[in-house]
């Protein structure tokens, strides 16, 4: 299975979903579907109020039944039943892990979950394991029209080829922004790195988000000699993931 999701960047989500599920067994879907929603937008704006960040714009929704649907795919609930979702037995061990906070067995669970439910999050972060980081270039508006600039941001992907790849990324955004050269590029890493996967920048940069929170990735912005790039690093000791 390939993960597709948007909207569903952080781990945490699904905790909610399984405290939620547990809750309220005998619910509709929809009253456990909303129920989840408006617990996700609590926990995000209470995230960004700790963290000093922007309120989230989105009011979640949809994010609900995303979350629901992620928890059947990984065991965790019963979606089969006409009234709604319920926990399985796999669905109430990890609750019972949360909840009381055995929270490297719990981290270790929702990893290996992860990797053996969708194909392209586990070439990514096996990617990250065989490489060690994967450089995103941040491409400067006034130099975007530069080749050898481009070529210079291409290097650390594709070495002496760089610059055969910067005419050819030139070529295809004739006319463009900064910003779609910038995608351009990180598409065609991506390509190069992780082969087959068929990865968005947009659908890469949540699925960095979902591993940063398995703690599997660290994501930071880096200066280099080429320029400057989001590095997206394999954090190294996690437990069993280059078993699975």
């Amino acid at each position: 299975m390939r993960i597709t999701s948007f909207n569903i960047t952080d781990v945490g989500y699904h905790y909610i979903g399984l405290r939620v599920l547990a809750a309220m067994p005998m619910a509709s879907r929809d009253v456990q579907v909303q129920s989840i929603s408006r617990n996700v937008l609590k926990y995000a704006r209470d995230r960004a109020l700790r963290l000093m960040l922007p309120e989230p714009k989105s009011n979640y929704e949809t994010v609900g039944e995303k979350i629901c649907q992620e928890l059947a795919h990984f065991s965790f609930a019963d979606g089969t039943r006409n009234k709604g979702y319920e926990l399985t037995d796999s669905g109430r061990h990890a609750l019972t892990l949360l909840d009381e906070k055995r929270h490297t067995e719990l981290r270790r669970l929702m990893v290996s979950v992860h990797l053996e439910t969708y194909t392209n999050l586990h070439a990514v972060v096996h990617t990250h394991i065989a490489c060690g980081e994967i450089l995103s270039p941040v491409v400067e508006a006034s130099r975007a029209q530069d080749p050898k600039y481009i070529a210079e941001l291409l290097t650390p992907a594709f070495g002496d080829d760089a610059m055969e790849v910067a005419t050819r990324v030139m070529e295809a955004t004739t006319g463009q922004s900064s910003k779609t050269i910038e995608d351009t590029m990180r598409e065609w890493i991506l390509e190069k790195l992780i082969p087959g996967t068929k990865l968005g920048v947009s659908l890469f940069r949540a699925m960095g988000d979902r591993l940063v929170s398995l703690r599997l990735l660290n994501i930071r912005k880096a200066t280099t000699e080429q320029g400057e790039f989001a590095k997206s690093l394999f954090q190294k000791g996690v437990s069993n993931v280059e078993r699975v």
